[in-house]
Formats: structure tokens, C-alpha cells, sequence
């Protein structure tokens, strides 16, 4: 793993949420974009990540700097597509890279940490809250992300 200043998205997320301090949405923007540009040079490389979440997302200074590529054999299925929990367990596609991405950058913006967002009754209902921190059409954009139809959601070429 390479050194990193200030750990992964997870740290990050852990740090901001004790704190109830929102990252602001062009910091928000700039790791998005990040993270969406390595997916897309992976997905034009026709790789498929299959373990996008916050701990492999590291960082330093606060910006992201590096999407994590590493086998990860205890796979967390809260960051699992609803196609990869039905009979085709391991079929993995670029749309289930693009779910994955969108629960990670749910979790940011809205500072859902990993327990919390693992034991939460109704995925995604943060959606629903009328005062957010973020536009409606970044929020939008991240809802798509995490559609259950993987062929409602966008493509790492779309995004």
C-alpha cells in the first residue's frame, strides 16, 4: 500500500461525521471527478475494480490521490449491487464499479459512517432530507449511481 498523508476516504468520513462538519461541495466535486476519472481509465482498460469503497480510496491533504487496486478477498456486500446479491452473485460489470461509487460518495455527503451505513433499514433514505449541504444535481447524479436498475446507471463514460 502506498503512504499516504491522511489515510483513506474512511478515515476522512469518520473524522468529519464526529465532527458534523460537511466537506464543501467543490472539495466534494474535485475527489468526485478524481474518482471518476480513474474509473473511467480502468473501465476503458475493460477492468472492472469489484471493491470500491472508502478504505481504498486513500488521500492526501484531504484530496484524494489514488484508487486502491488490490484483491480483496473479505468482498462487503453493503457496497455490493442488487444483481451481485441475487443468483449471479459474481457477475460483475462497470455499473456494479458505478454503484459501488455511488455508496462510497452517499456516504460523504452525508457523513454516514461504515457501521451506520451498514445497519441502516432503508438504503439511500438520506436522499429524502429537504436540507442538504449539496445540489440537487450532484445529489441527483449520485442517486443514479446507486438506481437498482444497474441499466439506469450511468456509465463511468456518462459521468
Amino acid at each position: 500500500m502506498e503512504h499516504t498523508n491522511n489515510g483513506s476516504l474512511s478515515d476522512f468520513i469518520d473524522l468529519h461525521s464526529s465532527l458534523k462538519e460537511y466537506i464543501n461541495e467543490a472539495s466534494l466535486l474535485n475527489m468526485f471527478l478524481q474518482c471518476i476519472k480513474a474509473l473511467k481509465y480502468l473501465h476503458s482498460k475493460n477492468i472492472i475494480h469489484k471493491s470500491i469503497r472508502p478504505n481504498h480510496l486513500l488521500m492526501s491533504n484531504e484530496k484524494l490521490i489514488k484508487l486502491e487496486l488490490c484483491p480483496d478477498l473479505n468482498k462487503i456486500e453493503v457496497y455490493n449491487p442488487p444483481e451481485n446479491k441475487s443468483s449471479e452473485k459474481d457477475k460483475f460489470t462497470e455499473k456494479c464499479d458505478i454503484y459501488s461509487l455511488g455508496c462510497v460518495f452517499y456516504q460523504v455527503c452525508f457523513l454516514v459512517k461504515f457501521d451506520e451505513f451498514l445497519n441502516e433499514p432503508k438504503k439511500f433514505q438520506q436522499f429524502e432530507k429537504a436540507d442538504t449541504e449539496y445540489s440537487k444535481e450532484f445529489l441527483n447524479i449520485i442517486k443514479s449511481m446507486v438506481d437498482n436498475d444497474p441499466n439506469k446507471r450511468p456509465s463511468s463514460e456518462e459521468l
